[in-house]
């Protein structure tokens, strides 16, 4: 076997560490996954989810945005009539949140009210997601697992970025 001399070893050391960036570069963040828009088909109809924003004393419907000390209420629209549980969770600098503890199931209808409002906190984006389900509630253990790479196809998203 032919070995390398003193001088080889650095360029092939620097060589090993660029592959190691552009591999590094290429990976999709945790906290970035494939998510389902704020408007998704479910059988029966579609959900949708909307963020209302309290900025500073102003409230605005349809939020995109977040600062530091904003409240958020959600409103849930799903086909008319349904029973479902609900939970609502937080993506955020590859991380799981459940700001709200759900209730009672609800009736569907255009924009319900989800009991309760959060703040978030920080500077990096952040994914926040309803999940309805007719069948049983949710399981936040299986959903904290698995959430960075994929929702349930009944959960409907909203991103905020910061200010």
């Amino acid at each position: 076997m032919v070995g390398l001399s003193r001088r080889a070893w650095p360029q092939l050391t620097a060589a090993a560490v660029a592959v190691l960036l552009v591999l590094w570069a290429r990976t999709p963040e945790l906290d970035a996954p494939h998510l389902p828009p704020a408007r998704v088909r479910v059988k029966g109809g579609e959900s949708a989810v909307e963020l209302v924003r309290l900025h500073a004393g102003t409230i605005a419907a349809d939020a995109t945005r977040f600062s530091a000390g904003d409240r958020f209420q959600v409103r849930v629209s799903c086909p008319l009539g349904a029973a479902v549980y609900w939970d609502l969770l937080v993506l955020q600098g590859g991380e799981v949140f459940f700001p709200l503890t759900p209730s009672a199931p609800f009736h569907c209808a255009n924009g319900v009210s989800l009991p309760g409002a959060f703040e978030l906190d920080g500077h990096q984006p952040a994914n926040v997601c309803v999940l309805v389900q007719s069948d049983a509630p949710a399981d936040r253990a299986q959903l904290a697992l698995t959430a960075a790479r994929a929702l349930p196809g009944t959960a409907a998203c909203v991103g905020l970025t910061a200010d």
